[in-house]
């Protein structure tokens, strides 16, 4: 694949989902060391990722680390296909790109890098996250810490970004056992 090479050294190291030797195993390693760090956490799910991406975004940004106009003009054709719908009719999409096609998995991270990795790194340079594919979680140092971050996302879905999460997936948890002072990776609880 063309764009694979190109495009994974661009994405945020913290992105685990549809990469080459990353797997969901190496989120839960670091997620768990991470839990020993700090006592809260914003777990969130991006609502129909691969339903909602704009095309004109990721258009823009796989032309910046992309110079071979064959594949922005496949990769642009892909995209806008007719799809046909239950009721046998064709429709043109002009957002979202097809589940379970070749290129869906990398062009979701291409446009989540900058939808909401950069901007977290830019924005939040001081909290730990982890993706993996549409599911994440933030590392915070306090409830209230959590609750801004909550806040700042809910921001972000009203943004021409638009990253939509999932209100009944996204929830703000404690990451302490009750009675245990223990904060090693070792300890019991």
């Amino acid at each position: 694949m063309t764009l694979e090479p190109i495009l994974e050294p661009v994405f945020h190291v913290d992105s685990y989902g549809y990469r080459c030797g990353k797997s969901a195993h190496d989120a839960l390693v670091i997620t768990r060391k991470r839990c020993w760090e700090r006592d809260w956490v914003l777990e969130y799910d991006i609502r129909g990722l691969f339903d909602h991406i704009d095309h004109e975004l990721l258009l823009k940004a796989l032309d910046h680390h992309c110079s071979e106009s064959w594949v922005l003009l496949y990769v642009r054709r892909w995209l806008t296909a007719p799809m046909q719908t239950k009721d046998g009719k064709q429709e043109r999409r002009n957002v979202g790109t097809p589940q379970g096609g070749p290129l869906s998995p990398v062009l979701a991270n291409l446009f989540l890098h900058y939808a909401l990795d950069r901007w977290l790194t830019v924005r939040h340079p001081d909290i730990p996250f982890c993706r993996y594919a549409d599911d994440g979680i933030l590392r915070c140092r306090s409830e209230r810490e959590a609750q801004y971050l909550h806040s700042q996302l809910d921001m972000r879905e009203v943004d021409p970004i638009a990253i939509h999460r999932d209100a009944q997936q996204t929830s703000i948890l404690a990451c302490v056992c009750p009675g245990c002072s223990d904060k090693s990776p070792s300890a019991p609880c």
